[in-house]
């Protein structure tokens, strides 16, 4: 993860809470854009890389709560564009980490589901 990835978290964030507040904050919510941006282009081109900013990204949460923005959002796309090559990688973090493991079962997943990611669809 790069540097900028890093200060991406809070600024990812950041531009949620904004996005769902009053008139005058979604406004606001236009100046965090290019984060926003900069998380779904990380995604978007999958790899190491991507999986490192969502486990960044769940780190950097608010609160609990926040893990069904994230589910829905970054992890969902990477899951959706790239979870057939990850299935590996995302599986055995959700393993170690319960917060990640919850935020998996709250993906959408594609049909046909990517192999390897089958348990972690909620039954």
């Amino acid at each position: 993860m790069t540097e900028e990835d890093e200060g991406s978290a809070a600024a990812w964030w950041e531009y949620v809470r904004l996005s769902s507040g009053s008139r005058q904050e979604r406004l606001r919510a236009d100046d965090h854009r290019p984060v926003a941006d900069q998380v779904a282009e990380v995604v978007a081109a999958g790899g190491p890389r991507a999986l490192a900013l969502v486990l960044r990204l769940l780190d950097a949460r608010p609160q609990d709560g926040d893990l069904a923005v994230l589910a829905a959002g970054p992890l969902e796309d990477l899951v959706h564009a790239h979870g057939g090559s990850l299935a590996a990688e995302l599986t055995t973090t959700a393993r170690r980490d319960p917060a990640f493991a919850e935020a998996l079962r709250g993906v959408w997943f594609p049909v046909p589901v990517p192999p390897g990611l089958e348990p972690w669809l909620v039954g």
